[in-house]
């Protein structure tokens, strides 16, 4: 069974969308359908997955919005991170993602 703090609910999710993204209802909609499999593909995997976004009116920023830890292994994180803010120095792999994603 998934523990609470590894898979954040549909209105925490929402909540955290809509006060630290620039997301519209229907984005939000996708996401919340994604984050649905995140705990199945943490367990696949064996590792940390989660969904970020870029900061409201950031684009050296984003906020954790969705996360799940593998049942299957150990997981690098000790806290849950939803709503935290991520820096560009520190997760580069997310921040290319979102700038080929915008091309």
């Amino acid at each position: 069974m998934e523990s609470a703090d590894t898979c954040p609910t549909t209105s925490l999710i929402t909540s955290v969308c809509r006060t630290k993204s620039d997301l519209n209802e229907s984005e939000i909609e996708e996401i919340i359908r994604v984050a649905g499999h995140l705990q199945m593909m943490a367990d696949l995997n064996g590792s940390d997955v989660f969904i970020d976004c870029l900061w409201r009116g950031r684009e050296d920023q984003a906020v954790v919005v969705a996360q799940a830890k593998p049942s299957t292994g150990k997981s690098l994180y000790s806290e849950f991170i939803v709503g935290q803010r991520i820096l560009r120095d520190n997760e580069p792999g997310a921040f290319m993602l979102s700038r080929l994603a915008s091309m």
